[in-house]
């Protein structure tokens, strides 16, 4: 799943845009462990592309359910990253500066990690497939 999948909706509920009033991150990001948890409960493995990191997870606050999060960085330089993101509709430059700061601070935390600007797309779900059968055996 996709963190922005909900936006639309959420922004809708939350009667505000919610890519742009930070104060609603926690609440939004909450929604989406719970989400997350719904889906585990029915015994799958449940995936979520966000660009969080454990400080996100703690301005949620403890969750007892939550045992065991396993994360991936799928990343890329910050040439490829910036190119990408200015091909997306509506990012501005101060979008994209955050982006790449972001995505330093969440290189500095996480060692597991997939290149997608080396790798092609078939590559990285391969590797996201393979990544989550040793998550998941060692969870065990």
């Amino acid at each position: 799943m996709n963190i922005d999948e909900l936006l639309p909706a959420a922004s809708q509920l939350a009667q505000r845009d919610i890519r742009a009033d930070q104060a609603t991150w926690p609440a939004y990001n909450r929604l989406w462990l719970e989400i997350l948890h719904a889906v585990s409960r029915n015994g799958m493995i449940a995936l979520l592309f966000a660009p969080l990191d454990r400080e996100d997870l703690a301005r949620v606050g403890r969750l007892p359910w939550v045992d065991r999060i396993a994360w991936l960085l799928l990343d890329c330089d910050a040439q490829t990253r910036q190119a990408r993101l200015r091909d997306r509709p509506g990012w501005s430059e101060d979008q994209i500066a955050d982006a790449l700061h972001d995505a330093q601070h969440l290189r500095e935390q996480l060692s597991a990690r997939i290149d997608t600007g080396i790798h092609r797309p078939h590559a990285v779900v391969d590797g996201i497939l393979a990544w989550v059968e040793r998550s998941s055996a060692s969870s065990d």
